[in-house]
């Protein structure tokens, strides 16, 4: 699903990633929810650009809930503000400005963690007028990614449980870095430095050339995402 998204065949996608029962060590690290979420949004985006702005919204809003088959649900740190962000801008495109200032509202009830997703919630928190909260939120997303950039491959724990056998995953310090440098590029995004957000874009690629999130940001599914920050 991941290779059909990043190639732009969004629909084969999103038929395909709810076509079976999986099993819950197939996605139990969150990884398929959130390619769902991608692809409901961007499903979404193509109709909104399309001119079906009903039907986009619909579409995102799917995003919002996780299909029985995945055999998984979301924790209780899961950021969701990318679905409502990008759900009230459908709204609004149907004229339906209360139902997109509820949808805005939830956007702006994501965790007080930084992850990516976080430039969402910075994004709703501008266009609600609170920007001075909205500056602080990119500006530490950028603080945050600086540090991670600089973070040597140790461990800082040791856990069990988990799916994935992540110490086995390649190397850990080109990871912190290429999440870094996405963390800075979506902060400067969000502050209006757009050719830093840019360079940096095209740095995480160079280091992790699948990387899906900065595929996704940088609009090599042949969506447009970024300037939707602006």
């Amino acid at each position: 699903m991941i290779l059909l998204l990043q190639t732009g065949r969004l629909d084969e996608a999103a038929e395909r990633i709810t076509a079976r029962q999986y099993d819950v060590y197939e996605g139990g690290e969150g990884r398929l929810v959130r390619v769902y979420e991608w692809i409901c949004i961007l499903c979404g985006l193509k109709l909104l650009d399309g001119g079906e702005p009903v039907r986009a919204l619909e579409e995102i809003l799917r995003a919002s809930t996780v299909p029985a088959c995945f055999n998984e649900g979301r924790n209780s740190h899961a950021f969701l503000s990318h679905i409502y962000w990008f759900a009230g801008i459908a709204a609004i495109a149907c004229s339906q400005m209360d139902e997109a200032e509820k949808l805005h509202r939830k956007a702006c009830e994501g965790p007080n963690f930084l992850t990516d997703l976080a430039c969402y919630k910075g994004k709703t928190l501008w266009v609600t007028g609170r920007k001075t909260e909205a500056e602080a939120l990119f500006n530490e997303m950028v603080v945050a990614g600086a540090l991670l950039v600089k973070k040597d491959g140790r461990y800082d724990h040791f856990a069990t449980g988990v799916p994935t056998p992540a110490p086995f995953e390649g190397d850990r310090g080109q990871r912190n870095r290429s999440e870094g440098l996405l963390l800075e590029a979506l902060g400067h995004a969000g502050l209006g430095a757009d050719q830093q957000s840019s360079d940096e874009l095209r740095e995480v690629l160079a280091i992790q050339a699948n990387h899906l999130g900065a595929w996704i940001f940088a609009g090599k599914c042949g969506i447009d995402i970024l300037h939707r920050l602006k």
